[in-house]
């Protein structure tokens, strides 16, 4: 395109001549005033043309021109910064406005550049309006609806940012609002503490920065990104099951058509991005809570826990050792090998007995007790873990009632608690069945 054609171009896009000779002030403003019309930013934001012209001085190194630039390098100009650093544009212009009008309430934007405005992530739409000074009932501040943690107010923290406030002098960032027309009150979208903190050191008005969001997932990823300023009260697990069951609601999983696996994978992305010091394992945890699937996790009692609980109920009796004076037994073992362990048992019990007959010693008399406190291999389902307790306490009802009851019976079993998830039916305790005589079945202990 030659410059006569640029020049067509020009003026038919913005209305003025570049061939008639105006000054470059003319030019320049002639051209942003196109631009400014393209972006709606003169009619949704009332930014006078002239206003533009300030930042021509910070983009006008960009590009070569004289000390008369044309228009068609006017435009060239603006088009490269509106196309590259719109975000960062919309943001430097929104603080030269002399107010906002936010229900039937003028409120004077900050225009001395005393606060950082908020930056906007990349891929999230967001408009910063400037910041502005409102009074405490102007906020909605007990609704929290953009609060991205769980937990409510901490006090600690409130103490950290009043203290860190007053020690800098000022609030340097100030909290993120968007007015909602229904309550007529600024929703608060980050910065809960912050102004809590002000409250504290009795400010007479809050600074906020006034925000718009085109959509509630907007509003959500701009939280996450903003609530992770220092010092910064960290979020947890609970926070991130928080976060995926909005992106839920926001409708952000719907493309998968139910689709666990895919949907896992979006989940696993997010995360990713917004709680990367968490482990694997724990966004996995996040994801199964957040969608309340079928959660099914057992664990394998350690070493020390069986041995806690052992020292906790038979303290007196020898692990795997036959006390014959007491007539107690006392092993753990898992599934797998209970019945080869008991089996040895009272190989053991019959061997002393007849020892004892062939040396003329006195015999054992009566059954040896038998503690048993059994656990079953890690994966193991709830459901298996049920049926195979239940499986363990028949097997045993039998052999206390049919076998030979004179050389051992299993008089106690206890098995160890195993399972984790889901949260409801996890266990803490351990659970003991005593055989009892009269029943002649296992009963359970309760204590």
């Amino acid at each position: 395109m030659d410059i006569t054609q640029k020049r067509n171009k020009l003026r038919k896009k913005y209305g003025f001549n570049p061939r008639k000779g105006e000054n470059s002030h003319i030019m320049v403003r002639g051209v942003i005033e196109g631009m400014c019309r393209d972006l709606n930013l003169s009619a949704d934001r009332s930014i006078p043309a002239k206003h533009l012209l300030l930042q021509w001085d910070q983009w006008q190194p960009q590009v070569t021109i004289g000390s008369h630039p044309s228009a068609a390098n006017v435009s060239n100009l603006f088009e490269h910064i509106i196309n590259k650093n719109k975000g960062e544009l919309m943001n430097n212009l929104a603080t030269i406005n002399n107010e906002l009008i936010f229900g039937d309430h003028k409120y004077p934007v900050i225009k001395d550049h005393t606060y950082n405005l908020p930056t906007i992530p990349s891929g999230i739409q967001a408009t910063i309006d400037g910041v502005i000074e409102v009074q405490w009932e102007d906020l909605d501040i007990e609704g929290r609806s953009a609060q991205t943690r769980v937990e409510d107010i901490d006090e600690e923290h409130v103490n950290k940012l009043k203290n860190d406030i007053k020690a800098r002098g000022r609030l340097f960032d100030p909290p993120v609002v968007e007015w909602d027309a229904l309550s007529e009150k600024f929703v608060v979208v980050s910065g809960h503490h912050r102004l809590f903190a002000m409250q504290k050191l009795e400010w007479d008005s809050f600074p906020v920065a006034a925000a718009t969001f085109p959509t509630p997932w907007d509003r959500e990823e701009f939280c996450q990104e903003e609530n992770n300023r220092p010092p910064q009260k960290n979020h947890d697990q609970k926070d991130a099951v928080l976060y995926i069951r909005k992106a839920n609601k926001h409708k952000r999983f719907d493309r998968f058509n139910g689709n666990k696996e895919e949907i896992k994978k979006e989940c696993y992305r997010l995360l990713k991005k917004r709680y990367a010091s968490m482990s694997r394992g724990k966004h996995t945890k996040v994801i199964d809570e957040s969608f309340s699937w079928n959660i099914d996790r057992t664990k394998r009692p350690t070493a020390l826990e069986r041995k806690q609980v052992i020292n906790k109920h038979m303290k007196d009796v020898a692990l795997k050792e036959i006390d014959y004076q007491k007539k107690t037994c006392v092993w753990s073992t898992d599934y797998s090998n209970l019945q080869k362990v008991y089996g040895t048992m009272r190989g053991k019990i019959c061997w002393e007995k007849q020892r004892r007959l062939d040396d003329g010693e006195p015999a054992i008399g009566g059954p040896i007790l038998t503690h048993a406190v059994v656990y079953f291999n890690s994966g193991t389902s709830k459901a298996e873990l049920q049926q195979m307790r239940k499986d363990v306490r028949s097997y045993y009802t039998s052999m206390n009632k049919f076998e030979n009851s004179d050389i051992a019976l299993m008089y106690e079993l206890t098995f160890m608690p195993q399972v984790v998830e889901p949260a409801r039916d996890k266990e803490t305790e351990e659970i003991r069945f005593r055989w009892c005589y009269d029943l002649e079945q296992f009963k359970l202990v309760e204590e």
